[in-house]
């Protein structure tokens, strides 16, 4: 949730972009690995509480079948009592009948004789057994509505308590799911922060518009991000010159999956901060930068549309739309560093790399004929007699699309050992290339270029990625694959091993 006081400037100084030093890499490097393991620990606590809670629905839902149980006998109780008073009502008029007659004769008897007989039954004596059984039968009447009564009151207590056991079972089925959907969310998050393999501030092109077009929408976003939130992402970005739409998704995901959480507040109420919407705003903040984004003539902080217009506002408002000050506004909307890495991070992987849309992979000719390709007369022989590994050869197209590089070497001119040892290089059988040069200037820790393409490389996609890449900057080496020594202090070398090999930055 966003602050409601503006934040200095001195606080987020801190934050700027990236220049592309080693320095910057290594600051940005550990942000991420930070962010990752915030993300972690997260994950962690809610699979806790998520186990927790499964724990306690499963005791409720047992709870539940206890009272329904116990429900169940005492319906059959009142419905036996019930039966009762009806056959000892039954009876009782055939009893007072009984009684009538009996005292009707005892009384005639003693009119016309004055005295019992002698012999036989008495009249009198039918008379009292009569009233006696139909006192009994009263009385048996009176107890079977006392006992039906309080059969009812607690049939009716116990329906009250299966209601609200049913209520809270499904109370705790309701927050077992928001749990459960929370967690997916996190574990995506943190998959999502892996696959963008820190890549920071550099991948440019994703993060800002500043004299480009916006980027494409990489196949992560597209397959994550929900048409219609994509769509507005795209839409309200536009508000704000030189804001990436990626990095509204990459809030949009954060604060509550492009709107798929059901966790309060994002629908209707707030969150115990008080945050509301799908992009989760506090009352005074929206109050300030809410949007009718969809011009229906309301401010609604739960419509997508108004919600993700109101965040670019915002952002834009702190300084979104420049890549000097894209952090510290986006750690004006939450005053967390890790929170800034995973922006960052996440809107990198959803607009992809510098080579997030290469195309059909070029032909032998075609980079022959490239002129962003210059080849030494060894890689050029290397490649009319197809000595290059595919794999090579499809990368080289995709690099010289979108800079100009000179190949020092493929095959020819390479030892066949890697320097200092007995290990076949990845050269000998033509599955590695070094780069001389990046955009006509020397490949070294001072090319920012070289720094830029190499992070493209690094996070490219996984079929494309080379399996080692050696650089001047020892920070690439946290990447896979990535390795530095003073053999490759003033070049870029990229190795695929053989198809049945396991990857491994020694064999190069």
């Amino acid at each position: 949730a966003q602050p409601t006081r503006p934040v200095p400037r001195s606080a987020r100084s801190a934050h700027r972009a990236p220049q592309g030093g080693p320095s910057e890499i290594t600051r940005l490097l550990n942000a991420a690995a930070a962010a990752r393991a915030q993300l972690g620990v997260q994950v962690a606590e809610a699979e806790a509480a998520l186990a927790q809670r499964e724990a306690e629905h499963a005791a409720a839902e047992a709870d539940v079948r206890v009272l329904e149980a116990t429900e169940a006998d005492l319906r059959s109780a009142v419905t036996m009592a019930r039966s009762r008073l009806g056959q000892i009502e039954a009876t009782i008029p055939g009893l007072a009948a009984a009684w009538d007659a009996a005292a009707a004769a005892a009384s005639e008897k003693t009119t016309r004789v004055g005295y019992p007989l002698a012999r036989g039954r008495a009249p009198k004596d039918d008379a009292v057994r009569a009233w006696s059984a139909l006192v009994d039968a009263t009385g048996m009447r009176d107890e079977a509505v006392e006992a039906l009564r309080v059969g009812e009151l607690d049939l009716e207590l116990a329906g009250t308590r299966v209601a609200d056991g049913r209520q809270a079972a499904a109370s705790a089925a309701e927050e077992l799911e928001q749990r459960r959907h929370a967690l997916d969310g996190l574990r995506r998050q943190l998959e999502a922060a892996g696959s963008a393999a820190t890549t920071g501030g550099f991948a440019t092109r994703s993060l800002t518009t500043e004299g480009s077009d916006p980027p494409t929408p990489s196949a992560l976003a597209l397959s994550d991000v929900p048409p219609e939130y994509l769509d507005l992402y795209r839409l309200h970005a536009a508000r704000c010159p030189g804001l990436s739409w990626t990095v509204l998704a990459a809030i949009g995901f954060i604060e509550s999956s492009h709107g798929r959480s059901a966790a309060p507040g994002v629908h209707a109420g707030a969150n115990f901060a008080g945050a509301m919407g799908p992009m989760q705003f506090l009352g005074p903040t929206w109050d300030a930068y809410g949007v009718d984004g969809n011009e229906d003539g309301a401010r609604d902080v739960y419509q997508p549309s108004d919600a993700v217009a109101g965040a670019a506002n915002y952002l834009c408002a702190s300084g979104a739309g420049r890549l000097a000050t894209l952090a510290g506004a986006i750690w004006d909307y939450n005053h967390a560093d890790w929170y800034v890495a995973a922006v960052i991070q996440l809107a990198a992987a959803y607009g992809g790399t510098a080579f997030a849309e290469p195309g059909p992979p070029a032909t032998v000719a075609q980079l022959l004929a490239n002129p962003n390709l210059t080849l030494s007369p060894g890689a050029r022989a290397d490649l009319v007699a197809g000595r290059a590994d595919p794999r090579l050869t499809e990368l080289l197209g995709v690099l010289a699309a979108h800079h100009r590089i000179t190949v020092s070497v493929i095959k020819t001119g390479h030892s066949q050992f890697v320097a200092g040892t007995t290990r076949v290089s990845n050269h000998f059988d033509g599955r590695g290339v070094d780069i001389s040069e990046v955009d006509g200037a020397p490949v070294d820790t001072s090319n920012a270029m070289a720094l830029e393409l190499s992070l493209a490389i690094l996070t490219t996609d996984s079929a494309m990625r080379p399996d080692e890449f050696g650089s001047p900057w020892p920070e690439l080496s946290r990447f896979p694959g990535g390795f530095s020594d003073d053999d490759h202090a003033d070049h870029l070398h990229l190795g695929w091993t053989a198809a049945s090999q396991a990857p491994t930055a020694t064999a190069r």
